[in-house]
């Protein structure tokens, strides 16, 4: 069960959609630009996510393949639970975004 979200008696919870917010482009950019933009877009909505210690989690409703075994440290704490597999793949397309961006424009300065 979703937390917060209201159900109906025989099925899923309602789930709320937030659409993303309008943005008007100017009509001179191109695709290139374009696509900077939405990386760059993503890649502060990634970085106020992982400040925020908000994790994106995949969509239940959707089939994925079986967890992996369970792996703790010396401490006997489980280091490869999902929270911390989404954190992982967080960061993997961060650093894909900078380096991105770094290929782009050599002149980008390096994130706090």
């Amino acid at each position: 069960m979703y937390f917060g979200a209201p159900s109906t008696r025989w099925g899923l919870p309602i789930r709320q959609w937030t659409p993303l917010p309008v943005t008007t482009l100017p009509a001179d950019m191109g695709a290139g630009d374009i696509e900077a933009f939405l990386k760059q877009q993503r890649l502060d909505d990634l970085e106020r996510k992982l400040k925020d210690g908000e994790i994106e989690m995949p969509d239940p409703d959707i089939p994925r393949p079986p967890s992996p075994e369970p792996v703790y440290d010396a401490e006997g704490n489980h280091i490869n639970s999902r929270q911390n597999r989404a954190r992982q793949a967080m960061l993997a397309e961060r650093q894909y975004l900078l380096e991105d961006q770094y290929r782009r424009d050599p002149s980008t300065p390096p994130p706090p």
